[in-house]
């Protein structure tokens, strides 16, 4: 059901026909701004400078409104890799033609149903995905889904050399093969894009009533079905948001929110870090609602909470998560701040005031 309401939104999208706003000279002033830019990389000096950074002054800190509470220092966590235990299954990927594989197992695969390729990349940990050319265009345009469940992330080569790198708790659409006039690929949760501009034609980033279009450019899409906020967060170049009839133009280090609760818009300047801190492994926070924390946590480490007390949601913290600690750890720290304290029982997690502590 979900797979054909993909397809039924692909088809009214790529049909209509009347604009409320004129999207031809909006899109030309970003395709002649946009700035080039390569792969899914940090350059050596970053990368030298992060694993610095974690291995010395790793730490994991939180206040509440009010009194800055005293920070925490823990020792670095050596290992590197990601832990993947509290996943609730594998990463999926639905063919257009109805078979599905794992891609997270599988180093390579020839589909000839679709003239298509797949081969795992250990050494960048992504999956290469490529179609073979066409001599004509098809009527119809079919999608492959991207599932990634909780606890996971996964990163993905399309065919023009666009990287994506999507979230935990998240489902990607893409074309089996791009069009020559149009790259349109759909969202539902949150993925950061580095798109190449190999492929000359725009890409597009549909989730729902609103989509992001670009050409070649760095950028980060939150769009949680069940958060508060759309974001759009752009790292590089240019970008079009085109939301229900109106449209923005954003540069470097802005960010585009739409609070679906109030129905507001905000764009102001950002610093970048904190919406795209995911990609190293880390939540960064800062001036940010419990409720908010916790649904990230919720994404990683597959767990469900249970608010006695709503007025918790509101309790603004500022700090630093690392997505290689416990779920127990990361909680722990939390109420080092004196302003919350948790309850765990079996997968869920009962979020207490912190003079509950130790109440009955």
């Amino acid at each position: 059901m979900r797979d054909d309401l993909y397809y039924m939104i692909q088809r009214v999208v790529n049909s209509r026909r009347v604009k409320n706003f004129d999207e031809s000279s909006a899109w030309a002033r970003v395709s002649t701004r946009v700035s080039v830019t390569g792969g899914l990389r940090f350059s050596p000096g970053w990368r030298v400078f992060v694993a610095c950074f974690l291995a010395f002054f790793c730490f994991f800190f939180f206040s509440s409104d009010g009194p800055v509470s005293r920070d925490a220092f823990f020792p670095p966590i050596l290992d590197a890799s990601f832990p993947r235990v509290h996943s609730s299954g594998a990463v999926e990927l639905h063919l257009a033609n109805g078979r599905m594989v794992f891609p997270g197992e599988s180093t390579e695969l020839r589909e000839e149903a679709l003239g298509v390729s797949m081969k795992r990349d250990s050494v960048n940990d992504r999956l290469v995905y490529r179609s073979d050319s066409v001599g004509v265009d098809t009527f119809e345009t079919r999608y492959n889904r991207l599932e990634v469940p909780r606890g996971s992330e996964f990163t993905l080569e399309l065919p023009d050399g666009s990287l994506v790198r999507v979230n935990s708790g998240s489902v990607f659409c893409f074309p089996v093969r791009f069009s020559p006039a149009f790259r349109t690929v759909y969202l539902e949760g949150e993925a950061y894009f580095e798109v190449s501009r190999a492929g000359g034609s725009p890409f597009k980033v549909v989730t729902g009533d609103r989509s992001v279009t670009v050409l070649g450019t760095r950028f980060n899409v939150s769009s949680y079905r069940e958060d508060r906020c759309w974001i759009a967060t752009l790292v590089e170049g240019r970008v079009l948001v085109s939301d229900r009839g109106s449209s923005c133009e954003l540069g470097p280090s802005e960010q585009y929110v739409v609070d679906k609760h109030l129905g507001t818009v905000n764009v102001h300047r950002v610093d970048v870090s904190l919406g795209t801190s995911w990609l190293l492994g880390q939540y960064r926070f800062k001036d940010c609602r419990l409720e908010d924390i916790i649904k990230r946590l919720e994404r990683w480490y597959d767990f469900r909470t249970v608010y006695q007390d709503t007025v918790i949601k509101n309790l603004r913290f500022r700090g630093v998560i690392d997505k290689r600690r416990t779920l127990e750890e990361t909680l722990g720290l939390l109420e080092e701040t004196g302003a919350i304290s948790f309850e765990i029982k079996g997968d869920t997690v009962l979020p207490l005031c912190g003079s509950c502590r130790d109440g009955g």
